[in-house]
């Protein structure tokens, strides 16, 4: 998920979730179970409210 889309998301609904490799830092959009950049399973998940 691009930043302008996730902050359209936080400014115009009520939540958005934002998931991100703990070990390198990626972003994703969410659905995955592995990091795409360096193959970490440690993927964080962060519910951002308005």
């Amino acid at each position: 998920m691009n930043v302008i889309r996730a902050m359209h998301q936080v400014l115009y609904n009520s939540r958005v979730t934002m998931y991100e490799c703990r070990d390198c830092g990626q972003n994703f959009s969410g659905g995955v179970t592995e990091c795409l950049n360096c193959g970490s399973e440690e993927i964080a998940d962060y519910e951002l409210r308005q």
